[in-house]
C-alpha cells in the first residue's frame, strides 16, 4: 500500500510539473507552437496570426482574390492579422483602432504600425518586415464604441 501511494504521489507530482503555468500576465506561453496565438482580455478575445508573404499570397490565390489589390513593399517579409471578438456576443469587433509593435528579445522596437480592418477577410491586417528569430508582437486595440484600450503581447518565432 505504501509503495502504491508513493508511486501515485510521484506520478501526480510529475504531471503537475509538466503542466505549464500561464500566471496572471494574460500572455501565451513561449512554448506554444504555431503561428496563431489567442488570448482573452477583459471581455475581448484577441487572436494574432503571422504568416510569410509567400503563404499569404498562396492563400489569396486559393481564395481567388485580385492580386493587383495586394500591393506589397518588396521589403515586407510577413503578413499579420488581428481578429477581435466580443466574448459576450461571439461577434467580431470591427470598429477599433489597432496598433501593432514588434519587439526584439531585448525589448527594442523593430517595427510599429497601425493596421486597418479588412472587411472581406473579417480581420485587421498589414504587411510587415520582420527579422528572423524570436520576437514579441504587442497589440494595442482601442474599441471605438467605448474607447477601452486592450494591450496584449504574444511571443513568436520568425522564420
Amino acid at each position: 500500500m505504501k509503495k502504491s501511494l508513493m508511486i501515485l504521489t510521484v506520478l501526480v507530482t510529475m504531471l503537475a510539473i509538466s503542466i505549464p503555468y500561464k500566471g496572471l500576465t494574460k500572455e501565451p506561453l513561449e512554448e506554444e507552437k504555431g503561428s496563431k496565438k489567442e488570448v482573452k482580455s477583459e471581455g475581448l478575445q484577441i487572436a494574432v496570426d503571422v504568416m510569410t508573404v509567400k503563404e499569404h499570397q498562396m492563400m489569396a490565390r486559393m481564395m481567388k482574390m485580385d492580386m493587383k489589390m495586394m500591393k506589397m513593399d518588396p521589403k515586407d517579409t510577413h503578413f499579420l492579422s488581428v481578429t477581435l471578438t466580443d466574448e459576450k456576443t461571439g461577434k467580431g469587433v470591427k470598429e477599433a483602432m489597432v496598433q501593432i509593435s514588434f519587439l526584439s528579445q531585448a525589448g527594442k522596437e523593430v517595427e510599429n504600425k497601425k493596421i486597418m480592418f479588412m472587411p472581406k477577410m473579417g480581420h485587421f491586417g498589414g504587411d510587415v518586415a520582420l527579422p528572423e528569430g524570436k520576437i514579441y508582437v504587442k497589440v494595442v486595440a482601442t474599441t471605438l464604441k467605448d474607447a477601452h484600450k486592450y494591450t496584449v503581447t504574444f511571443p513568436f518565432a520568425v522564420q
